[in-house]
């Protein structure tokens, strides 16, 4: 006897949901779809949480700090909200900035955000806090990371692009950083002087541009989902918040 079509739907939609509970289970996720974006309160990478460790997560559709620790921007210039990679973006206008009281995280840390830039010009600041580390755009594309007073490591040529949503996550272990981009190792600062929060004094943590860096804040850009985290994140946890190229928002 031929089976209804909707009788036969029924009972694979049912093994597909048994298969995700288990595949879930056994990475140790706790993992939430709304509106066709991915979320997660708890997710696995390596045997760590992407908690763990998490001093903020700025979702950027506003100013507030997702990760429960209340550490709110402070909005310079008008920066506004717009959409984004997931959900909305910070829009920079090449004049404004977000900043906050600096972390004081040593030599161990770690930095994950998306950016969309339209401008590709020399010193463009993303994410910085200067004399810990910087990362800015060159008009050739390429990235450097410094810690304000010069740079550490660059990327090749052509790594940012106009118009065009990336995953960067600058991962530092005992002062030596690895800059993953779209879940890729594009640059290691290894044999360079160590990048290192410890001695952050006045100088904020800032997003496009900062009050105490003395460089012009220049370049349209968006910057969306901005992480921050007292530890290295290892590859498993880089590959999980680019999540296969759709990104991922912490609670």
């Amino acid at each position: 006897m031929v089976q209804s079509r909707s009788r036969v739907f029924f009972k694979l939609n049912n093994i597909y949901k048994k298969y995700m509970a288990n595949l879930i289970k056994s990475n140790n996720a706790n993992i939430k779809i709304f509106g066709g974006k991915l979320s997660a309160t708890a997710v696995s990478g390596g045997g760590n949480s992407l908690l763990t460790g998490l001093q903020a997560f700025y979702k950027l559709s506003d100013l507030t700090d997702s990760s429960g620790n209340n550490l709110t921007l402070t909005n310079n210039g008008n920066v506004t909200f717009a959409s984004g990679k997931i959900g909305n973006a910070a829009v920079f206008d090449g004049s404004n900035y977000l900043e906050r009281a600096p972390f004081n995280l040593g030599q161990n840390f770690s930095v994950s955000f998306w950016a969309n830039p339209t401008d590709i010009l020399d010193y463009s600041y993303w994410v910085l806090q200067y004399q810990g580390f910087c990362i800015y755009t060159r008009s050739n594309g390429s990235l450097e990371i410094g810690d304000g007073a010069y740079w550490n490591f660059v990327t090749a040529p052509g790594i940012a692009v106009s118009g065009v949503w990336k995953h960067y996550c600058l991962s530092v272990s005992n002062g030596v950083g690895s800059l993953y981009v779209n879940n890729v190792l594009e640059a290691n600062s290894a044999g360079s002087p160590p990048l290192d929060l410890t001695d952050a004094g006045d100088r904020p943590f800032g997003i496009s541009g900062d009050s105490q860096s003395g460089g012009t804040q220049v370049g349209v850009k968006q910057i969306d989902a901005v992480g921050i985290w007292n530890r290295a994140l290892n590859e498993a946890e880089v590959s999980a918040l680019y999540n296969s190229g759709n990104g991922l928002e912490l609670n």
